[in-house]
């Protein structure tokens, strides 16, 4: 069955120990009224003043994947929680996010385009930014559908296919059609040694 293209960025699957996803995530901050919206499942990366942003498309290294954030909101006059980060002008004060950095993290997200190849296991991925969904948070990053590289400095490596965690007949467990979803591990997340292929 082909897949449909429905991205939602980088979705927490749990650590490569099996440790389920329970874990919490570490705490960064926003700094106030940072104008660029952040969606949930978002790679961020750190700015030089320590504060993280949403990136550009392959951007290296990433602080880790966005999951929510909380906030003294001047529109509600009270501390709001949300899945994902506006971007509008609404704080009082930096923002207080949650980014899941563990170094052993594994994520599931959608292909945007071809489908890899068995071969392309452990390869390196660079990924596609772009503005999260306003109507849920969702991001809609997606990894790229070129083929596998040896660069250690691109974001993500390939760890699996989906079909091997997924339902059968989910969405994005056909491999061989494009669009698919597969599961990466992170190169160089700022609180790892980089792990990317020589």
């Amino acid at each position: 069955m082909a897949n449909i293209l429905a991205p939602f960025g980088f979705q927490f699957l749990g650590l490569l120990n099996g440790t389920p996803p329970n874990f919490a995530p570490q705490s960064m901050l926003i700094q106030a009224n940072y104008n660029v919206a952040i969606g949930q499942n978002d790679a961020v990366t750190m700015d030089t003043n320590g504060y993280i942003t949403r990136v550009a498309s392959g951007a290296n290294p990433l602080a880790g994947v966005f999951v929510g954030c909380r906030y003294l909101s001047v529109a509600f006059q009270r501390t709001v929680w949300r899945n994902y980060w506006p971007g509008t002008a609404d704080s009082v004060g930096d923002i207080e996010a949650y980014v899941i950095s563990h170094p052993d993290a594994l994520f599931k997200v959608q292909m945007s385009g071809a489908a890899p190849a068995r071969a392309d296991i452990s390869g390196n991925y660079a990924y596609t930014n772009a503005t999260p969904s306003a109507a849920n948070g969702l991001s809609t990053m997606t990894l790229t559908s070129a083929a596998a590289a040896t660069t250690a400095t691109l974001p993500w490596r390939l760890y699996d296919f989906y079909s091997h965690y997924g339902i059968p007949g989910e969405n994005g467990t056909d491999d061989t059609s494009a669009n698919d979803i597969v599961v990466v591990l992170a190169n160089n997340f700022i609180n790892k040694t980089n792990l990317g292929q020589a």
